[in-house]
This record gives C-alpha cells, sequence and structure tokens, in this order.
C-alpha cells in the first residue's frame, strides 16, 4: 500500500508535465486515473500508456529531461509494484496450509502415521547433510542393487530421482547399469510432478559413464493406416503449421524458443509398421454444431449408429471410448446404458452405483429405520426381492398405489402393510433380519443376506460387486463399527475406494485417456477431441502459475503480463508446459488403437471457447486406410476363468445354536445345574474295575474348582445314583472298548461340535447327551441325529447308536 500510494503520487507529479506534448489519448488516460481511482489503486485501473519505456509524444516534441526522467521512475516503479503484488498475492493462502501441514504433522506423530505423499520427501532428508551414506542403506536393506530398470520414466518426478541417483551412481562406477524407458510424448501425469526433460537431464548428468541412447522407431501395435496419420498429424511441420494458426505463439514471449521445446518432444514421432500390419482404417469427423446441448445429442447419434456397425466386426469388449474427464465418462456411459449397450466405465464400476448393490442398501437402511418407507419400496421393488419373493415387481406397484389411494401411507410404516399382505414372504425372507438387526455385525448381516436371498446364484454375472461391497464393509468396520456409521460411510465415500475390477465381460471400455495409458484396443473412438490449454496452476480462472527460478505460486493476470517482462515469461513458460500436456493426450489416445481408430472434433472446446484441436488434423483428412474383418487368430485371447460363489455361514443361527433356546435362557437355574452335572461327568469315564466312591470325589473336586460358589457336594447322590441305574449300566462300565468325554469334532461347515460321551468299540460307536431337564425338546434329537451322522463319517464301517439320557429320571432314549 505505501509503494501505491509512492506511485500515485509520482503520476500525479508527472500530469504536470502532460502539457508538453504527451499523445492526447494517452494523457486523457492518465488524467482518468488520477480522478477516479484513490492513492491505494487497483492494478487493473493502471492506464496501458506506462507500458511504454518512455513517453509516446506528438509528432515532433520531446520530452524534458525531467519529464522523460520521472517517467522512467513511474514505469520502473510500476513494473516492480506488479511483480511485487503477483508474488505476495497467495502468501496468506500458503501460511495457512503452512500452519494445517504442522497441525497433520502433530496428528500424524501421535497416531505414528506417514502420509503416501511425503514418501518422497522424507526419504530425500536421508540423503541431506549429516544423512546416512548409500552403504548404510544396503546394510539396512541387507542387499545392493547393482543393475536399475526404470520405466515410464518421463513420469518420474525430480524428487524421486534425487532420491534414486545416489544408490544409482554408486552401482554405476562399480560397474552396475542403468536402463531407464519411456517416451516423452506421452508425459501426461505433469500433475503429479513428472518431469519429461529428466530424460535429457539424466543423460548429462551421468554423462561421464558411457551413456547410449537408443530410440525405438517400429511400432508394433497398430496398423499402417493408424500410423501413417499419427507420423502426419505429429510431424514438426504440421505442429507447427497448427500452432501457428491457432494463435498459440501469440501467448509465448519468445516465440521461437517456446516452439522449439514443443516440437522437439516430437522430434521421434515419425514411426514405422511391421509388413504384417498394412492394414487399418482412420475416420475423422469435424462437428460445426457450437451449441452445447445440440452437439451432444448429435455426438449421441453418431456414437449409437457407429457402435451398431462396429459389432458387425468387432466384440463389445473390442472397442474403447476415450475421454478427457470422468465428465465424459459419465455422459457417455450414460448414452450407452439408455441403449442397452454392455458398458465397462467408472462409473458402472463403482460399486455404490450398481443397481443391485442400492438394493442391498436400501434394505440395510430400512433395516437401520424401519420407518423409512422410501428404502424399504427401493427394496421390494428391486430384482433382489421380487425374484427370491416371486412376487412380480408390477403387483408390488400396484399395492403402494393402492394404499396410496386409500391414503394408508404415512398413517403406519410401509413394512406393516407389506407383513399383512404377504406374511409368508415376511416369514422367510425378512423378519429373521428384522430382529437380528443390532445384535448381528453389518459384515454378517449382508452375508446372512446374500445366502437367504439367492444372490450368488440368481446373479452370478455380478459377484464381483457382491464380494467388492462385503470387501468395503470389512474395510471400514474398524472405523464403522455400527449400521448406521456405514451407511452414511457410504453416502460420502471416495470414488477411488469404490471401484470393482472386473475381468471377462464383454462391454465397451468407457475411459479416460489418462486411465488409457499403456493400454490398446482394437478399435478406438474419441468422442470429443480437443485441446484446452490451461497453465493455470489451481485450475481455471485462479491465474496461479509457479515460477520455474524459484517454485514460486505466483499470480498472474493479463493485466500483470502488461507491465512485466519477467512474468510475461513465467506466464510464457507455464503456457508452453500445458501445451505439451494438451498435444502428449491426444498422442496417447491417437495411438491406442490396434485396427481402427474413429476421431470426432467439436468446433468449441468449452463454454465459448475454440477448440484448438480443429488445426492439429489436417482438413483433407477424412479417412484413411478401409473397413475390414481381421480374423481370430489375429486378436490375443485369453480364458477367463469362472469362480464359483462363496458360501457364508449363518451366524445367526450359529449363535442361537451356541447359546440355546429362549426357554433354556429364562430358567438360569437349570442351566447352571445342568452345567455343573455336565463338568461332573466329564471326569467320569469307564468305571469298571473302579471305585465308584473314589471315582466321583475326584469328579466332585473338579467341580467344584470350576464352579467355586456352588455347594457340589449336594449333586453325590445323584451321579451316584445315575451310575449305578440299571438302564445305564452299559454306558459307564464297559467291557471293551474306550470312552472319551466332553469329545470335541469340527463338523463339515467349520462349526466346533462337542459330544458329552463318547463310547467307541471296534464293531460300533455309542454317543451319548446328557439332559439334566425332563422335557424332550425336538431340537435335541436333532443334535443327536447330527452327532450320528458325524459319527458314521469319522468311523465307516462301524454301527452308530445314539442316546439321550436324562439325569433326574435316569433313563436312555435311543435317537433314530
Amino acid at each position: 500500500i505505501k509503494r501505491k500510494r509512492q506511485l500515485f503520487a509520482q503520476i500525479g507529479k508527472l500530469a504536470q508535465y502532460i502539457g508538453e506534448g504527451l499523445h492526447g489519448s494517452r494523457a486523457k488516460s492518465i488524467r482518468s486515473f488520477l480522478e477516479r481511482s484513490e492513492p491505494t489503486f487497483l492494478i487493473d485501473r493502471i492506464p496501458n500508456v506506462f507500458i511504454y519505456p518512455n513517453p509516446p509524444m506528438n509528432k515532433g516534441k520531446d520530452p524534458s529531461r525531467e519529464f522523460l526522467n520521472l517517467w522512467g521512475q513511474v514505469h520502473q516503479g510500476l513494473r516492480e509494484l506488479v511483480e511485487l503484488d503477483a508474488a505476495v498475492f497467495y502468501n496468506p493462502y500458503i501460511l495457512l496450509l503452512e500452519r494445517i501441514a504442522y497441525f497433520f504433522q502433530d496428528i500424524s506423530k501421535k497416531d505414528d502415521v506417514l502420509f503416501l505423499e511425503e514418501l518422497n520427501h522424507k526419504a530425500r532428508g536421508l540423503f541431506g547433510e549429516g544423512g546416512i551414506t548409500v552403504a548404510e542403506i544396503y546394510y539396512r536393506l541387507a542387499t545392493r542393487f547393482h543393475q536399475y530398470l526404470i520405466d515410464e520414466f518421463q513420469d518420474t518426478s525430480i524428487l524421486q530421482w534425487q532420491n534414486l541417483s545416489p544408490m544409482i551412481q554408486e552401482a554405476l562406477s562399480c560397474g552396475g547399469s542403468l536402463f531407464y524407458v519411456g517416451d516423452t510424448k506421452q508425459a501426461i501425469y505433469r500433475f503429479r510432478g513428472g518431469e519429461a526433460e529428466l530424460f535429457s537431464h539424466v543423460g548429462h548428468e551421468l554423462s561421464s559413464y558411457n551413456v547410449r541412447n537408443d530410440v525405438l522407431s517400429k511400432n508394433w501395435r497398430s496398423q499402417r493406416a493408424i500410423i501413417e496419420f499419427n507420423n502426419r498429424v505429429f510431424s514438426r511441420e504440421n505442429l507447427a503449421h497448427a500452432i501457428t494458426l491457432d494463435e498459440i505463439t501469440e501467448k509465448f514471449s519468445n516465440v521461437s524458443e517456446e516452439c522449439r521445446h514443443i516440437l522437439d518432444v516430437f522430434s521421434d514421432a515419425q514411426q514405422s509398421w511391421r509388413e504384417d500390419h498394412q492394414f487399418g482404417y482412420v475416420y475423422v469427423e469435424r462437428l460445426a454444431e457450437e451449441d452445447t446441448q445440440k452437439r451432444e445429442n448429435l455426438m449421441r447419434t453418431k456414437t449409437l449408429q457407429l457402435l451398431a456397425q462396429l459389432v458387425e466386426r468387432f466384440s463389445y469388449q473390442d472397442i474403447a471410448i476415450l475421454a478427457r474427464g470422468n465428465d465424459e465418462v459419465e455422459l457417455v456411459t450414460s448414452w450407452l446404458l439408455e441403449a442397452g449397450i454392455p458398458v465397462e466405465s467408472e462409473k458402472t464400476l463403482n460399486v455404490l452405483e450398481n443397481s443391485l448393490i442400492k438394493e442391498v442398501i436400501a434394505f440395510l437402511r430400512f433395516l437401520h429405520s424401519p420407518p423409512d418407507d422410501l428404502s424399504f419400496a427401493a427394496f421390494i421393488l428391486g430384482d433382489i426381492a421380487c425374484r427370491a419373493s416371486g412376487i412380480s415387481r408390477q403387483v408390488i406397484t400396484d399395492f403402494i398405489f393402492t394404499l396410496r389411494t386409500e391414503k394408508k401411507l404415512g398413517v403406519s410404516p410401509l413394512y406393516r402393510y407389506f407383513r399383512e399382505r404377504w406374511p409368508g414372504a415376511w416369514d422367510s425372507l425378512i423378519d429373521e433380519f428384522f430382529r437380528s438387526v443390532g445384535f448381528l455385525s453389518h459384515y454378517e448381516l449382508t452375508t446372512a443376506f446374500f445366502e437367504r436371498f439367492s444372490v450368488y446364484e440368481s446373479f452370478s454375472d455380478t459377484q464381483a460387486f457382491f464380494m467388492k461391497f462385503l470387501e468395503l464393509i470389512k474395510a471400514t468396520e474398524e472405523d464403522h463399527v455400527d449400521l448406521g456409521g456405514f451407511l452414511s460411510y457410504c453416502a460420502s465415500a471416495r470414488d477411488d475406494e469404490l471401484y470393482v475390477s472386473v475381468a471377462g465381460a464383454s462391454a465397451v471400455r468407457v475411459i479416460t485417456i489418462h486411465k488409457a495409458k499403456g493400454l490398446e484396443f482394437d478399435v478406438v473412438i474419441v468422442p470429443f477431441l480437443r485441446m484446452e490449454v490451461n497453465p493455470e496452476t489451481a485450475g481455471k480462472g485462479t491465474s496461479s502459475y509457479v515460477s520455474p527460478e524459484d517454485f514460486r505460486l505466483v499470480r498472474i493476470t493479463e493485466r500483470h503480463r502488461y507491465f512485466s517482462q519477467r512474468l510475461r515469461d513465467i506466464y510464457s513458460y507455464n503456457y508452453r508446459k500445458a501445451c505439451i500436456d494438451e498435444l502428449n493426450a491426444i498422442y496417447v489416445a491417437l495411438t491406442r488403437p490396434r485396427y481402427e481408430l474413429y476421431i470426432f472434433v467439436p468446433a468449441i472446446a468449452s463454454g465459448n471457447e475454440k477448440n484448438k484441436a480443429r488445426f492439429l488434423i489436417p482438413e483433407d483428412i477424412t479417412e484413411i486406410g478401409a473397413k475390414r474383418t481381421y480374423s481370430d487368430s489375429a486378436r490375443p485371447t485369453q480364458a477367463s476363468v469362472v469362480i464359483s460363489p462363496s458360501r457364508y455361514k449363518d451366524w445367526a443361527a450359529a449363535i442361537r445354536d451356541e447359546f440355546g433356546d429362549a426357554s433354556s435362557i429364562r430358567n438360569r437355574k437349570k442351566i447352571l445345574e445342568g452345567n455343573v452335572v455336565h463338568a461332573i461327568l466329564s471326569r467320569i469315564g469307564n468305571c469298571l474295575g473302579c471305585e465308584v466312591i473314589e471315582l466321583i470325589a475326584g469328579a466332585l473336586g473338579y467341580a467344584q474348582g470350576e464352579f467355586p460358589g456352588e455347594n457340589i457336594a449336594g449333586y453325590r447322590q445323584t451321579i451316584q445314583d445315575l451310575i449305578r441305574a440299571p438302564a445305564l449300566y452299559d454306558f459307564f462300565f464297559l467291557e471293551a472298548g474306550e470312552v472319551f468325554c466332553e469329545k470335541e469334532f469340527v463338523d463339515a461347515t467349520g462349526n466346533l461340535r462337542r459330544i458329552d460321551r463318547l463310547i467307541v468299540r471296534t464293531d460300533e460307536v455309542i454317543v451319548v447327551d446328557f439332559k439334566t431337564s425332563g422335557e424332550i425338546t425336538e431340537n435335541a434329537r436333532v443334535q443327536v441325529q447330527h452327532y450320528i451322522r458325524m459319527m458314521g463319517d469319522i468311523y465307516p464301517g462301524r454301527g452308530v447308536r445314539g442316546y439321550l439320557v436324562y439325569v433326574e429320571s435316569k433313563e436312555a432314549i435311543e435317537v433314530h
């Protein structure tokens, strides 16, 4: 502000000399500035006349020495002012960021966490002054590296190279090697720190180690027509012509130097083709429609028509549609989904965007909040519920509308009307979950839901999404313990956590150019080939740029560039880098196809901005080559492995089996007595030839240790009477065989089972299950039957009998 006041005063003094012959319109602009501006003026209001180092005088007039000196002071002062303004504009934001960074560092230290973004920076600190040596690194790693191979080197950052350089140089000095591979024309990750210029810089840095530079000029992927097309588009002559026509050079402060940098990136773009790759086809169409909606509708029609033609010669999985951003991916995906064309994209591979997973989430939302009629309606109208219940969607729709007509909705929750209308479907499919929610974790709840509704069998082609959803629950259950927390997470989860990897599906791939890098496709469609050069670091409209000298963040508007050559140079540098980024992205897109390439070039890039790509492709190119059918043998195939659906335990049933039925829970005294009796009997094996009184005394002593608060002596007579009961004599006094008490087995489903008394003879096996209650229950019979089947599997060839032995009545009932 102080500097502005000084300059304003100097401009005021300068006005005294205007009458010496300063050009009329220029003099008027200075007077207007002084009249309308405050001493703390805005830079945008500075008159353009001050861009001249000397005052523009009328013909035949010369400025006085005082006028000339004062003009020079103002001119230089304004240059310094705009450079200062550009340099300090973002300082408050940077200071705020530093404070936040310190806060995160404190949190990360307390939680013993290291952010991935910090890894390279932290690693670089190891090699600083007083840091560790290469020898110490090898010592810590317990190994040495002599040969280094770095792929995709054009996307390597300066910091990454600085971390590797000491070890690489040490290896080279000991006879090792460095082999780095990449293509500067495919450097599309500069926003992540990738620095393609490292390619040549590293060669100079290691020049003392006999550097050899090889350029691979043969294209092994594409057919001849595609290679010839790209050779022409990215030729030096065509690029230079396109840059000039596109008015890109107007943004450069040094046109020849900046153009040289751009053209050098594509100096080795010319390629040859394989002898057996003599075919291929390229189609280019320019779209004149400037209205966005009309252009998108036109492109939708053309895309669907093109796909209809292509599927006569290619399968869907051979076709890829490349887009510049996720918004285009969503747009094109919606076209294909509406037309019923199978499509694989980030939108369709998002687990939470899958229609069946949405039904599962709707069911979980209903369980979390039963009055949520919208979630319950979404579930019962979905494919999962309709298929499992056998009730058609139309019937349920009519039912809901009838409730609405009768004004019942809102009076009572929808699920109650559904339960009254279809009690069988409710009891067999929903009721158990309705009663179990809150007692089971949402992971067990979901696995049980998948089993009950047979989702794996009914929707086998969606198994990957079901498994991903379970993975998501498992990965987040530590942070989101209850169902409500998980549902809140689903509403705000990051997209990169939700993608499903699906292989083998025949669907059109719709992906961004960045995701397509390194991939190849039989057919590539580029529906919106555009070139938008945005040099701003923090996004369009921010006027933020990085100074290449000191890597400071500066704010440069068009007015700033008017008054400072240094700021013009910074802008020009960033514009050239952004221009190369755009050309590299286009190069990646146009070199993905093997057989056919279809390009549509809109006249408008975005908003009202003309598409800079319209001059990139020579106007005489509309078609190259010819369409043809390629034999299946020409395409590499990979067999798919079909994995059968996983099976999950019904944890609700398992928990019930573990803790008993409701009546046993209510009768806690009987349970305790039963546990004591089982503890005593677990210490009584074969009584033949033993002193039964002493045997019982030892068993009572053991039980007293297990239940120190109980009167164990009171069970002595019960146990004696049980052992000596004539009906049970053969279970306790054995002439032959082995007795196992509380014998544990694992059944075929992985559940642990414990048999009270197992008698194993050479020709038969006897299962004995003690019951302290006189009531004969079906569950007890089923349990012994299960034990009998288990023993039949374990002891094949032997007869197996099972008995329920009732302690109170001292009787044994055989179970068949």
